[in-house]
């Protein structure tokens, strides 16, 4: 039997082709599926018990045009990248230009993201090898991350083949393209020397690009003699390190600090004169430092007179992390009492978290005096993200009245965050609170309406009135605004008497005023007609006046100022204007608020002139 006649008989899947090497981009890839006989999964792959699981077509026999598309969909069944990418090669083997075309479109519906640029980038190598313009052309208006990375790949391909033709073709794009290519496909080029690398940035007119991201490049690589290189590197950009990238710095401070260890913050700090420079590279150095030996790079910065980035407390909090009694030893002997305080208060946070509360507040002796308390209550707060309950009882120990209440309500409130009813069920049960269960519990649904609205709410009107008649719906309001107009109207007819309706309409006004758009603001203004009373309207249109000025709509104030209904409201929104935002008005419009308290101080000298008569 002849050559060809076994070639004839082999089973489809497995025909020898000749072994030609392939362009394609990382590998030199021998095309021939003789030579893939040694990996075990290439039999499974074109097997018939495989192609028996996803269809004829995966066999890759009987070439049609429509072929590659049909075995294309079959890659997405394939799990390993390497059985994917060998497929693909065998696809893309022998496809001709309207193939590739045809492949690239329909690779848009490949998932997962990953596998659609895998084909895309192997598709547009081979594509680069037939005709580079016409892939150029296809990915043309594709988004800038895909574009980029394409781009990497046909230029690479054609710029080995004709580097004249690509970088010429490339020269009649927009700069912003020339520079994609130059940074995708010439700046990581190993083979190409600085001289050969600038002379493509001139031929793409982009040279001062060109030569910018070539120093950067060399800036960001790893340097053999660090001092020698600041040096250098300081006298090339003295007084204009914020000009450079922090990557740069960054790979220089870990130079020196490898090269040179504590030396190098001494070398920089003494050869660097301007501030801003010394803050943009020593906390880099001081943390390289750091990441060695925190009691060193500590003593390094503690008695600098100016550290406005903040080094000393970063290294500190790093320290503390770790060796939070080391670090509270240190920090203790600083003169400065105020920079001791907050360094102090900075480590027993930290180290309040670092081990179980529980134990903390049974070492609490272990602590300074002056910080024990702290200590124990950073403890009880942190206890209480997971053991509440325990960590309320542990409170009611806290002798201080104030600091106690500030714990529980502390406490309570975020343990609702978790488990609103459990916490409902504490405040209902537990006898030490009553005496401020209403304020809790107002806490506590105000949060629960942002997760469960409609369950907050009649929790609270299940609950009684509070001494002022206030129900706890208004609190519910207060949760969720601010809230669409006709929600807000409802909720507000739900609300069980007209103290509460005042209450809750409170939040609803301010709620439209955050808003800060004409409509809600005159919503805003409108929800006093709600209410039956002219008392309560008063007090409703008066802490308008507030919401005003709080939220920025002082022009609007002014404007509607003269629809206040009685000359006490504006009054009083006269002077809030006048004395918050004076600046904000014009001479003329001064004038007029001060002429709504002139009129009071007339008032006030009639009335005592009737009296004395």
């Amino acid at each position: 039997m002849n050559s060809s006649t076994k070639q004839q008989n082999r089973p489809q899947a497995m025909r020898v082709l000749p072994i030609r090497k392939c362009s394609l981009k990382g590998l030199n890839f021998v095309c021939s599926l003789a030579v893939v006989s040694a990996v075990g999964c290439i039999s499974y792959l074109f097997s018939s018990s495989f192609i028996g699981g996803i269809g004829e077509g995966v066999a890759f026999a009987n070439e049609t045009s429509e072929q590659p598309v049909s075995e294309l969909d079959q890659l997405q069944l394939l799990n390993g990248r390497f059985d994917r990418r060998l497929a693909l090669y065998r696809i893309l083997e022998d496809a001709d230009e309207s193939s590739l075309n045809e492949i690239f479109d329909s690779s848009t519906h490949l998932s997962p993201s990953g596998l659609q640029l895998e084909v895309e980038s192997l598709v547009a190598e081979k594509w680069s090898t037939i005709n580079p313009r016409a892939v150029l052309a296809k990915i043309s208006d594709l988004p800038e991350l895909r574009f980029r990375h394409l781009v990497e790949v046909i230029y690479d391909e054609w710029m080995r083949a004709d580097r004249s033709e690509a970088i010429g073709f490339a020269s009649r794009w927009s700069q912003h393209k020339k520079q994609i290519v130059f940074e995708s496909a010439v700046l990581p080029r190993t083979d190409l020397g600085l001289g050969e690398k600038l002379e493509i940035g001139r031929q793409l007119d982009i040279q001062y690009i060109a030569s910018s991201l070539l120093e950067e490049q060399a800036e960001s690589a790893p340097i053999s003699d660090a001092e020698e290189y600041w040096k250098s590197f300081h006298a090339k950009h003295r007084n204009a390190f914020s000009d450079l990238r922090r990557d740069q710095l960054s790979n220089i401070a870990q130079s020196l600090v490898a090269e040179m260890g504590a030396k190098a913050f001494h070398l920089v700090d003494e050869t660097t004169e301007n501030v801003d420079d010394k803050n943009r590279i020593l906390p880099l150095i001081a943390t390289r430092i750091a990441s060695a030996d925190p009691r060193v790079a500590y003593e390094l910065v503690v008695d600098r007179k100016r550290d406005e980035t903040g080094m000393l407390s970063r290294i500190v909090s790093g320290w503390a992390s770790v060796e939070p009694k080391d670090a509270f030893e240190a920090v203790s002997q600083i003169v400065n009492s105020n920079k001791r305080r907050y360094m102090q208060e900075t480590v027993i946070g930290l180290w309040t978290r670092k081990g179980s509360p529980t134990e903390l507040l049974e070492r609490l002796n272990e602590f300074p005096h002056d910080f024990r308390s702290m200590a124990r209550e950073r403890a009880l707060e942190s206890l209480g993200s997971f053991s509440p309950e325990e960590a309320l009882e542990k409170t009611q120990a806290v002798q201080d009245a104030t600091v106690r209440n500030r714990l529980e309500n502390s406490i309570v409130v975020s343990w609702a965050k978790r488990n609103a009813s459990a916490a409902l069920a504490w405040v209902r049960s537990e006898p030490a609170v009553q005496y401020k269960r209403t304020r809790l519990m107002a806490d506590i649904l105000s949060g629960m309406a942002r997760k469960n609205f409609d369950l907050a709410l009649e929790t609270a009107l299940a609950e009684p009135v509070d001494e002022s008649g206030v129900g706890l719906e208004a609190s519910v309001i207060r949760g969720v605004v601010p809230l669409p107009p006709d929600v807000a109207q409802e909720l507000l007819s739900r609300m069980r008497n007209e103290q509460t309706k005042l209450r809750g309409m409170l939040s609803v006004g301010a709620g439209f005023l955050q808003l800060g758009d004409r409509e809600s603001i005159d919503r805003a203004w409108s929800l006093s007609e709600l209410l039956r009373s002219e008392e309560d309207r008063h007090r409703y249109l008066r802490s308008l006046v507030f919401g005003w000025i709080r939220y920025g709509q002082e022009q609007d104030l002014y404007r509607r100022i003269d629809q206040f209904p009685t000359k006490e409201l504006r009054r009083h929104a006269a002077q809030m204007l006048i004395t918050n935002e004076s600046d904000k008005f014009t001479d003329n419009q001064l004038e007029r608020l001060n002429s709504y308290l002139v009129d009071e101080m007339e008032e006030a000298s009639d009335e005592q002139s009737s009296e004395l008569q």
